[in-house]
């Protein structure tokens, strides 16, 4: 099974999880962050996570922030795929909100 590893997708290893989360939860203007899921498909990463962000900041703003957090995560791990999605704090579950991966 060794041998097949590199064809096989897997989720990053919890160290680099927690990288992604030390990124996103010190940037200023994020509130929480939530459903990060991970994966690696051959040499790319694959990294998705909903921010959580004041309901009233400007759309424009929000994703600023998103764009800024993305090239962060990018130096950390340049070559991945990164969607972020921007969610207003109101609209997330309460015990999701903070930090939550699913």
């Amino acid at each position: 099974m060794r041998r097949f590893s590199p064809l096989l997708d897997r989720a990053l290893p919890d160290e680099e999880r927690q990288d992604i989360i030390t990124i996103v939860t010190a940037w200023p203007g994020i509130r929480g962050a939530h459903d990060l899921r991970t994966r690696q498909s051959g040499p790319t990463r694959f990294i998705q996570i909903h921010l959580e962000m004041e309901d009233n900041l400007p759309l424009v703003q929000a994703h600023v922030i998103a764009d800024q957090v993305e090239q962060a995560i990018l130096r950390r791990f340049p070559g991945s795929d990164v969607i972020i999605h921007q969610d207003p704090s109101s609209v997330v579950p309460a015990a999701q909100q903070g930090f939550f991966e699913r």
